[in-house]
This record gives structure tokens, C-alpha cells and sequence, in this order.
């Protein structure tokens, strides 16, 4: 940091509450004065997250007001810097009172709401759709397994689409797992254990399946629609989860 030619910005987290990162409210100024006295540095700005905006506004409110403490005696104390933030997408939706200079809003720009009884903007929609292709169609007899563990067998001649798409690349096997996909703009079950890079389907009831077929896994495919809440409670956790769980290695395309 010396080496470079400019004093390398920075923000001070302060923790007020979530009891994760930063520095406690209490030791703030002690923080800031040991700060200052290092040249090659600049205060940009000072933050807190909150822990419980999307449930508990009270406890919110009490972070917030915290926060602003701290901001008013930084400052009072003659640090300048240039943004004070606290408010993630629940705080942000919740009030104006935790906005302050600055908003990080990270799930609602995925057009994603951070809490099932949370409304987004009007025009704000979902950013992310999540496909494949079928990569192989077939017929299987009565009896037939479906997969590791022959925890699906097929009671009927029943026709299963092959998918390209396993747990390596964020779709869930256990303990609960993923429980359909859109095909044609139907739904198509999954059949039997997620592999690592290849799933089943039972398209018995989707009329003219074939191989380079589209399937959403997550997102919007004719009527229908296969959310991130919805995924969410098939798989007993939350709407981030399941939109971080997919991996790196999957084509992002604008």
C-alpha cells in the first residue's frame, strides 16, 4: 500500500448487532484515531449490516439508531468521509429511515424479494432463468430403475428425458432435492436420485419431448413459472441459497 501513489480508500464496518465482522460501537473512535494516524490510508466511509431487517423492525431500529450514533461522533470527532450505509434489500424495502447515504441491495437485484412477505417495486422482476437441454429421450419397461439406488422404478412403460444438470452444478440432491423442471411449458417431475452431472425426468405426460428440447429449471417457460421461494421450500432453506448454489461453471449469458 505504501508503494502505490494515491492513499487506498477504505470502510469501517461497525457491529451493531449482527455479531459478525467489525468493530464493536463502543471501541469505534478508539478504532478511527489508530486509523487516522496511518498516511497511506483514507477513510471513505463507515457501515453496519443488519441482521433481522426482513423480520424484526424493532430490533432493526435499534441497529439503525446505533449506527447513526457512532456516525455522529466519527464525525464529530473531525473524520471526514463520504458514505455511511447500512440498509441490505430488507432494509432498503423496509423504511427510508435506514437508507442514510447509501442502499446495498443484493437479492432484490435479482428481482427477488429477501423475505416471502416482502413486496418488490412495481417493475422489478426476476433477473435469472436457469436452463438446459434434454440430452437424450427413451422408453423405459415396467420395473425399470431410475438412477443410483434404484429409489425410482418406472410402474408403467413410462418415457424419461435425460438432463445434463447434476449436484456439481448446484441442483440439489439431499436431503431434499429439486422436484421439477418446465418442458414444452409443462412440468416434468424429477424421477429417482440427482447424479452428479445428469438427472431424470418423467415426460410421459408432455406430448413430443425430444432431444434439444429447452428446460428451465428455475425461471419462466410459457404459462408457468418455477421461482426461487418455490425451489426454496422444496429444498427446506431460502431463495439466496438456491440462486449462490449455482456454480461458477454454468454459461452467464446478459
Amino acid at each position: 500500500v505504501r508503494d502505490m501513489n494515491a492513499p487506498l480508500k477504505y470502510h469501517v464496518k461497525i457491529d451493531t448487532g449482527m455479531g459478525r465482522l467489525g468493530v464493536l460501537v463502543d471501541d469505534a473512535l478508539h478504532m478511527f484515531r489508530y486509523l487516522d494516524a496511518l498516511s497511506h490510508l483514507e477513510l471513505e466511509g463507515i457501515y453496519t449490516h443488519f441482521s433481522v431487517a426482513d423480520e424484526d423492525l424493532s430490533f432493526t431500529r435499534e441497529q439503525a439508531y446505533a449506527f447513526k450514533r457512532v456516525v455522529q461522533a466519527v464525525r464529530a470527532s473531525g473524520f471526514a468521509f463520504k458514505f455511511a450505509h447500512a440498509a441490505n434489500s430488507a432494509g432498503t424495502l423496509q423504511s427510508s429511515d435506514f437508507h442514510f447515504g447509501m442502499v446495498r441491495t443484493g437479492i432484490a437485484m435479482y428481482g427477488v424479494t429477501p423475505s416471502p412477505g416482502m413486496d418488490l417495486p412495481e417493475g422489478i422482476r426476476p433477473a435469472l432463468t436457469w436452463k438446459t437441454t434434454v440430452l437424450q429421450v427413451k422408453t423405459l419397461p415396467p420395473g425399470h430403475a431410475v438412477g443410483y439406488g434404484n429409489s425410482y422404478r418406472t410402474t408403467e412403460a413410462e418415457k424419461i428425458a435425460i438432463l445434463p444438470v447434476g449436484y456439481a452444478d448446484g441442483l440439489r440432491r439431499s436431503p431434499r432435492s429439486w422436484q421439477s423442471v418446465l418442458i414444452r411449458g409443462q412440468r416434468a417431475p424429477l424421477v429417482g436420485r440427482v447424479s452428479m452431472e445428469k438427472c431424470a425426468v418423467s415426460v410421459q405426460e408432455i406430448p413430443g419431448v425430444m432431444a434439444g428440447d429447452e428446460v428451465v429449471l428455475l425461471g419462466r417457460q410459457g404459462d408457468d413459472a418455477i421461482t426461487a421461494d418455490e425451489v426454496a421450500r422444496w429444498l427446506g432453506t431460502i431463495n439466496y441459497e438456491v440462486l449462490t448454489s449455482i456454480v461458477r461453471h454454468i454459461p452467464r449469458k446478459a
